[in-house]
């Protein structure tokens, strides 16, 4: 099935994250029959999976005209000297300015964080944990302390 399959046995089955998205993916499931054959399903599959690849590119389309008018917003905001307008249903569009943090330099960070009481903040991004503890399992080691895997079913269609 996959380079993993051999490396997979006696873990478990990752659990859902949201139980009531599970729930509501049970409730579909049922509607959709449970004696359905794989190639129906397969079928099925590219079907929503197409459907949600459109509705994806038209939420694409969507995000940048949101960013531009936004970006047109703090421009007319900024020249009109307002920070809010009111519009005739009673909703308002406001902005604000706030400061945000870039690290430039990782190791002062940590030294920082470290004595000045935040190193229980201090983590790897789940990327870099994912796959330290997937190339573990290949080559047959632990995975690292505090790290705890289980076995995650992801369907993949290629576009033809």
């Amino acid at each position: 099935m996959g380079k993993y399959t051999g490396a997979l046995d006696g873990l478990p089955k990752a659990l859902p994250t949201d139980p009531s998205f599970q729930e509501k993916v049970d409730t579909r499931k049922r509607e959709l029959g449970e004696l359905l054959s794989p190639a129906v399903l397969a079928h099925e599959y590219r079907v929503v999976r197409r459907s949600k690849d459109e509705l994806d590119d038209q939420m694409k389309v969507k995000n940048i005209e949101v960013a531009a008018i936004e970006q047109l917003l703090w421009d007319a905001y900024e020249g009109a000297g307002v920070t809010s307008v009111k519009l005739e249903d009673g909703s308002s569009v406001s902005v604000q300015v706030e400061p945000v943090a870039s690290v430039k330099d990782h190791d002062a960070l940590r030294t920082w964080a470290v004595a000045n009481g935040h190193e229980r903040s201090l983590t790897m991004p789940w990327q870099t944990v994912n796959a330290v503890a997937k190339q573990r399992l290949l080559d047959g080691e632990p995975s690292p302390d505090g790290v705890d895997l289980a076995v995650r079913t992801k369907t993949i269609l290629r576009k033809g």
